[in-house]
């Protein structure tokens, strides 16, 4: 799967966690150093911009650290080793914005 399709997807992850009536949604994982486990945070934003906490679900979860395990190693065959991102989906234009914490 190339970097694109990766986007893509986790994009496509996000959207289906995401309740009707939000403008964003967020994801910060943090890999450990293996990258056989994830920590994962999901919250949502509202439209006068308060933010709550959603559950993602086990396969939502699991699909989530495969795409971030194979995206970093995209990056580390870039010599860039990062452990952390922050992802955000804009619902309503559908962009993504991405950060990455570097160890």
């Amino acid at each position: 799967m190339n970097e694109d399709q990766i986007y893509l997807n986790i994009s496509e992850l996000l959207s289906s966690v995401a309740p009707a009536d939000v403008v964003a949604v967020k994801m910060s994982a943090e890999l450990s150093p293996e990258t056989s486990s994830c920590k994962l945070e999901y919250d949502a934003v509202r439209p006068d911009g308060s933010e709550f906490w959603l559950v993602g679900g086990g396969d939502v979860n699991s699909k989530m650290l495969d795409l971030l395990v194979d995206l970093r190693r995209i990056y580390l065959d870039r010599n860039s080793d990062w452990r952390k991102c922050v992802a955000e989906l804009d619902v309503a234009k559908g962009k993504m914005k991405f950060n990455f914490l570097y160890s």
